[in-house]
């Protein structure tokens, strides 16, 4: 009979207790190999199974603890579904809400009409409202005198040198650039926006994806400080890693809010500042939820009576002899 296999050898006594003690072993990145070799040697399969915990919901603090000990797998998935809700919010709040209008302001252009060398030449009357819902107006006032303004909550004002936005929040203003020439007709950009219309959909939702993914992934850097020193004073069995983790499953509870108040306020149920509210709220979600959840991870086994080591030798046990 050949010899067996290196992977297959039983780990030393003296090496597997201290890795042990370590909580090597035990990570959430331990290779599925290792812990059927932890198996054979003794190891209590619930204490194996612990490790590898399938973290799904990050509704809850306990849902969102569970991620600590889930592979990364677990939390990018979550994450990358949670964007994808996200993201079909949004695309449906600028397919129903911003882009019927943009598509009813190039009908009502003029014929002729250009920007060039940073001025508009406008073809029509100096001030009119182009196309407007309760949601965004653009309009044309050459000398920005506010005769066209509108209770929608975004207004673009197309003037002869530059542009103001408005919104209830104020009103920001920019210059045309001087070198470059942008059509301002019908025949011109009717087309165009028919067929780019698709294509802007897509590159608004990928840029979105690609944001999110990013930003959650530097602010769960940020909370992992916090996590950490509430781990630490709670006594819960936290490394920097299980602490990332559960600082990104933090998030989520957040993106899910903000997504179901952009859909209340795409179908009209929320105005603008309630949906600054929700916003506000997503933020205060994600510290709620970083405060909480280290208390529903499990505490260290050495918290109270110390857990056994399976690797050491069992005991002798000690038998009365009778003359």
């Amino acid at each position: 009979m050949g010899k067996r296999p290196a992977s297959h050898r039983k780990l030393r006594r003296p090496r597997q207790a201290e890795l042990y003690r370590a909580g090597w072993l035990l990570s959430a990145a331990t290779p599925p190999r290792r812990l059927a070799i932890l198996a054979r040697n003794g190891l209590e399969m619930e204490t194996v199974e612990k490790t590898n915990r399938f973290a799904w919901q990050p509704i809850t603090p306990k849902g969102v603890a569970t991620f600590a000990r889930a592979p990364l797998s677990h939390l990018l998935t979550v994450q990358m579904l949670c964007a994808l809700v996200f993201v079909a919010a949004e695309l449906s709040f600028l397919d129903r809400a911003w882009f019927p209008v943009v598509t009813d302001a190039i009908r009502h252009l003029q014929p002729e009409g250009r920007i060039q060398s940073g001025v508009l030449d406008w073809g029509g009357i100096a001030a009119s409202t182009l196309a407007e819902n309760r949601f965004l107006s653009l309009a044309v006032d050459l000398p920005h005198e506010g005769t066209v303004r509108s209770p929608a909550h975004f207004q673009v004002e197309f003037g002869r040198t530059g542009l103001k936005i408005f919104s209830v929040f104020g009103f920001v203003e920019a210059a045309y650039p001087a070198r470059w020439t942008f059509a301002f007709n019908r025949p011109e950009l009717e087309p165009a926006w028919g067929a780019w219309r698709p294509a802007f959909l897509a590159m608004a939702g990928l840029v979105t994806l690609a944001v999110l993914m990013a930003g959650w992934a530097i602010v769960a850097l940020i909370y992992l400080g916090p996590v950490w020193v509430i781990g630490f004073l709670a006594d819960r069995d936290l490394d920097l890693s299980a602490c990332r983790r559960l600082a990104g499953a933090a998030l989520m509870p957040g993106a899910l809010l903000l997504s179901l108040g952009l859909v209340l306020y795409t179908l009209g149920i929320l105005d603008l500042l309630q949906l600054g509210v929700v916003w506000a709220l997503h933020l205060l979600a994600g510290w709620v939820y970083v405060c909480i959840a280290p208390f529903m991870v499990e505490r260290p086994a050495s918290a109270g009576a110390k857990a056994s080591n399976p690797f050491a030798p069992a005991p002798a046990t000690r038998t009365d002899s009778t003359a």
